[in-house]
């Protein structure tokens, strides 16, 4: 091989990272989703609707919370809407993606109950299941019983 041919093949090598970086033709989405004490809510359902197209996403949230979608048209409008198991559905309107770039957007859920009392004018207080004597065997016969 020449010289010459040697080096255009390698200023074309130099070029072709350079190159691929111009093919972007799309934008992402990323956010978390928690709850409106604060509590990460794992596996809520995003879906997010590219309005002018119909085309829909659908992801669901790690265990962080977070949500991230790749591969999304440019533009907009977009309509997010996060959903969870007890909790009201949050709607988002009117969010634009820009060519090649991550739009943030953080959702916090409300819970249905808190939310239905707080508008009745009551107090829901929210408890956790209490503890289970899981080593306590069922059998165990109780002494304290008459014959």
């Amino acid at each position: 091989m020449s010289s010459k041919k040697l080096l255009h093949f390698i200023v074309a090598m130099l070029l072709l990272p350079v190159l691929t970086f111009a093919q972007n033709t799309t934008g992402s989405l990323t956010g978390s989703v928690k709850a409106d004490n604060g509590e990460i809510l794992v596996g809520a359902t995003v879906t997010v609707l590219h309005v002018p197209t119909g085309t829909e996403y659908k992801v669901q949230t790690r265990k962080t919370g977070a949500f991230d979608i790749s591969n999304m048209q440019p533009g907009g409008p977009y309509t997010i809407s996060v959903s969870y198991v007890n909790y009201q559905t949050e709607k988002k309107e009117d969010i634009y993606i820009n060519l090649g770039d991550a739009a943030r957007v953080d959702v916090v859920l409300y819970n249905k109950a808190a939310k239905l009392a707080e508008n009745a004018g009551l107090k829901v207080v929210m408890n956790r299941c209490p503890k289970i004597e899981l080593f306590r065997p069922f059998w165990k016969p109780r002494l304290d019983l008459e014959i």
